[in-house]
């Protein structure tokens, strides 16, 4: 017998087994309150939020003077279970989504001048607004 003969039954066997390539878990989802990074997600009362990619950051760097404050601004995917937006969140500010008041309420670490953060560094607080 030849190993090409041995392994065909092999095949034969587990095809008809009903054998599966089972897919991967998805992330779970983290617990109201918790910050998370790009593509994570967390609840927020009865919504999920995830947020995809930071749009701006010129948030003042916390060992500079500055006129302005600036603002961090993040497109977030909200969903209700049913239906699923594309926002983008300012920092501090409400929006109002499936009829809750979302708040990206903060955006970490703190800017630094003469430091560009990179995507996987940054960590995101979002709640209902009351």
């Amino acid at each position: 017998m030849t190993f090409k003969t041995l392994l065909a039954p092999i095949a034969l066997a587990a095809a008809m087994s009903g054998c599966a390539i089972i897919p991967q878990a998805s992330t779970p989802v983290l617990p109201t309150g918790s910050d998370v990074a790009l593509n994570e997600s967390v609840t927020v009362g009865p919504l999920i939020a995830t947020p995809l990619k930071v749009v701006e950051d010129s948030r003042c760097p916390m060992n500079a003077r500055c006129i302005r404050a600036g603002d961090a601004i993040v497109t977030t995917r909200l969903s209700d279970g049913n239906t699923t937006s594309t926002v983008d969140l300012t920092l501090g500010e409400t929006v109002e989504a499936f009829g809750y008041p979302v708040l990206l309420s903060s955006v970490t670490p703190t800017r630094m001048t003469n430091t560009t953060l990179a995507a996987r560094d940054y960590r995101f607080t979002y709640e209902l607004a009351e």
